[in-house]
């Protein structure tokens, strides 16, 4: 037993205990426990405190006349803050400081009141902990301005990848328990069926909203020839017995542009209400019958039809979803619950199972004409799931159709006098042979295999990794983690990954069709893989709360995602294609919708009508509409009479100077023109001629004479017809011709297009 002579020296802390206070001050001894403090806690807290501050500032001043929204944007951009403002931004945040202060005081004096006995630096830090997400106040208010997403789009993403990792670690720490343990509690409920009564009600929720703002979009004359009227011609023609003709296209056959006669399966839908915005409902509710298979497939991996419900959301929430479906009507857009059908199908590999999926791929392949190419992505995951005979075979079926497309001289990339070519879309790797003709598919896999520097080249560009950000953002690139179903993203990737035509990778338009619906049916299996890693345990992770966070970091990921990209929350960035949507039917544009049918509704329905870009979509249900001004065989021409150009106006007054024309009715907005017949044409001519013969009597006439009494200016020419059958059909290409008031952010293509 230890004596007194055998009592440990006292410590360093000890001996600084028993200086004089004065000594201690002198020395500045007092600095180590602050050094400490800012450490373990007070840092953190003290950014914590001024984040409130910083949040609100901006939000309370950007009404006044030096803060407007858009100057926000320019600030942002250019740090052009004044000194007031400056000081102001400063003082919000010591003021907000001091408030957190007082009100880490008095949680301070509860906890101690309540019998706490940790000490203090460790209760701040469990306390900077909790309030992790104080830090979000901030970022949601800089995103809260519209310039960002449009000006700054690489910072928006960033933010929502650090507000994600940032929300994922408190939900881990402090939320994941308690809502795993709420799934016990919510056992009645999954009896009860109320997850699928959950998911019939997103799916109609989805068809609902998206139908009306796709059908509002068009009656805001936001819809245009290509591709809406297109599509829908070709519905009305199928309809009406004569399959697959549209007298937009050269050859006067859709089957010029895209080889798609799922047209023709889905005809007798579109002819009980044979008209524009018929495709437009069809297309949302088919796009949303994709939930339905996504949702099984995820509560089937991973056995909790709760975060089943939030895959879902993934997949309605996610911006490219929403550019497929509010750009126009496509047929490449029906590709997406198709292929999602497959997929399930697959996995369920039952002889029920699989003769559903024979009927998905006969449909699918009914598509477009590079759906062989998709559908043997397809065959590659059925073989890796040991399903080699329905792989093998899906290979054969697709290559003989191919086969058969190519028979008909329907080519792919390269068009030819009886198609149109696409090979554009990917130039910069289709090289030029000798006599100037691209060398289509064959150039562009031999060039993509034999120079791989080039296809990084194309693949890397910056806005090309932007829309990637956009897309695999939200799904955390989970699934890219999926193992066998990796091998659905192949075409995709290479679609998108390789193209050199801009509104390829772009959220705002269809073809992410070709890749979202894959990597929607992947994300459960990444998922799972991550969370039953071995790497997860070695980490000191709970597999079930990992799971759990990584569900709802992608849930918030989503939200903030499709907030600045996406159609259901307003934002500056979200195009309907080339259109800023317009999301509301107001007063003023219902009188001018109102307004056109006047003027449409004086043309017999089969009459044929010739008209620009954004009333095509309008008239295009009848035998014959026309763009344009390849007008020479319409019936009618419907213009916009404001803001035309002068080489328009040239056009239509020419046209009523020959008496080709005659103008049956006109307003500020619209003006309508009927074809005479060569009776009342002849009359009206020989009226003209007799009338200057009279005017030249007077005075020397300023015109050159013109034969058979036509009447040509000096300087003009006959009408510019410029045939719309020597302008490629491009899914998307065409501007609209007329641009009213409202629509000035409409036709967002380049401009050296």
């Amino acid at each position: 037993m230890n004596g007194p002579d055998d009592a440990p020296p006292p410590s360093g802390s000890a001996v600084v205990a028993r200086r004089p206070l004065w000594l201690r001050i002198l020395r500045l001894e007092f600095l180590d426990a602050v050094v400490d403090a800012f450490a373990r806690w007070l840092l953190f807290a003290i950014v914590l405190g001024v984040a409130p501050g910083l949040a609100l500032w901006a939000p309370l001043h950007r009404d006044e006349p030096s803060f407007g929204l858009e100057d926000v944007g320019k600030h942002l951009i250019e740090v052009k803050l004044t000194l007031p403002e400056r000081i102001g931004v400063i003082e919000w945040g010591l003021g907000s400081l001091l408030v957190m202060g007082l009100i880490y005081a008095l949680l301070a004096w509860l906890y101690r009141r309540r019998g706490g006995e940790d000490p203090l630096p460790d209760y701040f830090s469990r306390l900077n902990a909790k309030l992790l997400p104080v830090l979000m106040l901030p970022v949601l208010s800089a995103m809260a301005f519209g310039q960002l997403e449009t000006r700054l789009q690489l910072l928006t993403l960033t933010l929502i990848t650090l507000s994600t990792v940032l929300m994922g670690y408190w939900y881990y720490r402090f939320a994941s328990l308690r809502v795993v343990s709420w799934r016990e509690r919510l056992r009645g409920l999954e009896r009860r069926g109320v997850p699928e009564l959950l998911m019939v009600l997103l799916v109609l929720g989805y068809t609902w909203l998206f139908g009306y703002l796709s059908v509002t979009d068009h009656h805001n004359l936001g819809t245009h020839i290509y591709d809406l009227a297109l599509y829908d011609n070709t519905f009305w023609n199928t309809a009406h017995g004569n399959t697959m003709e549209c007298s937009y296209l050269r050859g006067g056959t859709h089957y010029s542009a895209h080889y798609d006669p799922i047209i023709i399966v889905l005809a007798p839908i579109y002819g009980l209400a044979p008209r524009a915005e018929t495709l437009l409902w069809l297309q949302s509710a088919w796009l949303a019958m994709g939930g339905i298979p996504l949702y099984l497939t995820a509560k089937r991996t991973l056995g909790n039809p709760w975060q089943a419900l939030v895959v879902l959301l993934l997949f309605y929430l996610a911006p490219a979803l929403h550019g497929i479906n509010m750009f126009d009507f496509h047929s490449l857009a029906l590709m997406v619950p198709l292929v999602m059908w497959m997929v399930y199908l697959l996995d369920v590999g039952t002889p029920l199972a699989l003769a559903g999926y024979w009927v998905a791929l006969g449909l699918l392949l009914l598509t477009r004409e590079d759906m062989p190419f998709v559908a043997c992505a397809m065959s590659l995951y059925a073989i890796a799931m040991r399903r080699r005979v329905t792989g093998v075979m899906t290979i054969l079926v697709s290559v003989a159709y191919l086969i058969e497309i190519k028979s008909g001289s329907r080519a792919l990339l390269s068009g030819d006098e009886e198609s149109y070519s696409y090979s554009y879309y990917y130039e910069e790797l289709i090289p030029k042979g000798k006599d100037g003709t691209d060398e289509g598919l064959v150039g562009l896999v031999t060039t993509t295999f034999a120079d791989p520097i080039a296809a990084l080249g194309v693949l890397l560009k910056p806005e090309k990794l932007l829309y990637f950000g956009k897309v695999l953002l939200p799904l955390l690139m989970m699934p890219f983690l999926s193992g066998r179903k990796r091998l659905l993203l192949l075409y995709g990737m290479a679609f998108i990954g390789l193209v050199s035509r801009k509104y390829v990778f772009s959220v705002h338009f269809q073809y992410s069709a070709v890749l979202l619906p894959f990597l929607l049916m992947a994300w459960p299996d990444g998922l799972k893989n991550v969370a039953a890693s071995p790497r997860v345990e070695q980490l000191g992770l709970e597999a079930r709360r990992l799971r759990s966070t990584l569900v709802f970091a992608a849930f918030v990921a989503t939200l903030l995602t499709t907030a600045k990209f996406g159609a259901i929350v307003p934002n500056q960035e979200f195009h309907a294609g080339w259109n800023r949507l317009q999301r509301t039917h107001n007063e003023e544009r219902a009188e001018r919708y109102e307004h056109m049918w006047s003027f449409i509704d004086q043309m017999p329905p089969d009459a044929s009508v010739c008209t620009n870009s954004i009333i095509g979509p309008h008239v295009s249900n009848r035998p014959m509409a026309i763009k344009w001004p390849s007008c020479r065989k319409a019936d009618y021409i419907l213009m916009p009479n404001k803001k035309l150009d002068k080489k328009d106006r040239r056009r239509l007054d020419r046209l009523e100077a020959r008496a080709d024309y005659e103008v049956v009715d006109e307003s500020e907005e619209f003006i309508l023109f009927r074809k005479l017949p060569e009776d009342e044409r002849d009359a009206a001519r020989e009226r003209r001629a007799q009338d200057r013969k009279d005017d030249r009597k007077g005075k020397k006439s300023s015109r050159r004479p013109a034969a058979k009494g036509k009447v040509v200016e000096d300087g003009d020419d006959e009408l510019d017809e410029e045939d719309d059958e020597d302008n490629p059909y491009h899914d998307g290409d065409a501007k609209p011709v007329i641009r009213f008031s409202e629509q000035t952010d409409r036709g967002r293509n380049d401009e050296e297009e």
